[in-house]
């Protein structure tokens, strides 16, 4: 499908769950989203020197242009790739997610907050190879100008628990302008460490806090 990944447009493989222009949009309960990722991370890692676009891979869920969501109480279970991706949503409440991906599972960002305004991410538990939570936009020397990349604003982290990742709340490689993030009463379990630079192939964050 024709979708958003890594701060443009092209075809790529949908993820599990796809929303888009879906209002009032309220995904809960105590289910668990299975990737199956393994499939995924060991084609990447076979392909040496690829970079992270070079081998399809899902994500768990992508929900774009829409107002008003709730995405609560989940288990995301070993991503092929990103975890729960949002782009260019208004009020957005992501809560008491437990999300989690192997040790040697090649970018399964946790949380991407991609071009969206006023989104809560409160007691989530995150587990993974890469960002916790990333911020994202566009990227490339016309990043400025890119109508389809709105800032990244009014972004609240609270009450999280981060036990494994690359970072707690970073500026992916994507971001462009990011304004207005708090972060506060989260825990960061000893575990929790930057990637090794051998391991990934994809850098250009910068941490938050």
């Amino acid at each position: 499908m024709m979708t958003r990944i890594e701060g443009h447009f092209q075809e790529w493989i949908p993820a599990l769950i796809n929303a888009d222009k879906i209002d009032h949009l309220r995904i809960d309960g105590e289910g668990t989203l299975d990737g199956s990722g393994q499939v995924y991370w060991n084609a990447f890692r076979g392909a040496r020197g690829a970079k992270n676009l070079d081998v399809p891979r899902p994500r768990l869920m992508f929900i774009r242009d829409s107002q008003d969501v709730k995405v609560s109480g989940l288990h995301f279970k070993d991503s092929g790739f990103w975890n729960l991706h949002i782009y260019r949503c208004n009020n957005v409440v992501i809560d008491a997610l437990d999300i989690r991906a192997g040790a040697g599972s090649p970018s399964t960002d946790g949380v991407d907050i991609d071009s969206s305004q006023n989104v809560t991410v409160s007691n989530c538990r995150i587990s993974n190879n890469d960002d916790c939570i990333a911020l994202k936009g566009t990227k490339g020397p016309l990043a400025m100008e890119d109508k389809d990349s709105p800032p990244v604003e009014h972004i609240h982290v609270i009450g999280c628990t981060f036990e494994r990742g690359g970072g707690f709340v970073t500026c992916g490689s994507e971001a462009t302008f990011v304004r207005d993030v708090i972060i506060e009463k989260c825990t960061a379990l000893p575990n929790v460490h930057r990637v090794d630079p051998a391991s990934e192939t994809s850098h250009g964050y910068a941490a938050v806090v």
